[in-house]
């Protein structure tokens, strides 16, 4: 497990390289296997959080940027306004 902390400040920085990285670098090594945990200052494992900007940010490098705010929306429209919720909500309406 690849440990990232995330400074106050919204820095990544990579343990096992001691060096930062982006957002965009943290999706590249979670594309190609990595497993990884983002945790803060506090200790506090944020790694979704992260990750979910890290989609975000690839989202505005390429041409998918509508379909990922259109996905963010219906998350926050759908549930709780929350990933898990809108999941839940997709698989009760299917249901």
């Amino acid at each position: 497990m690849r440990i990232v902390r995330r400074y106050k400040n919204r820095k990544l920085y990579d343990s096992a390289e001691s060096r930062y990285i982006t957002l965009g670098e943290l999706f590249d090594l979670v594309r190609e296997g990595e497993d990884v945990k983002v945790i803060d200052s506090s200790r506090k494992d944020v790694t979704a959080t992260t990750l979910f900007m890290a989609v975000l940010e690839r989202g505005k490098e390429s041409d998918s940027a509508a379909l990922t705010a259109k996905v963010v929306l219906n998350i926050i429209k759908h549930g709780d306004g929350t990933l898990a919720g809108f999941i839940k909500h997709t698989i009760q309406k299917g249901a």
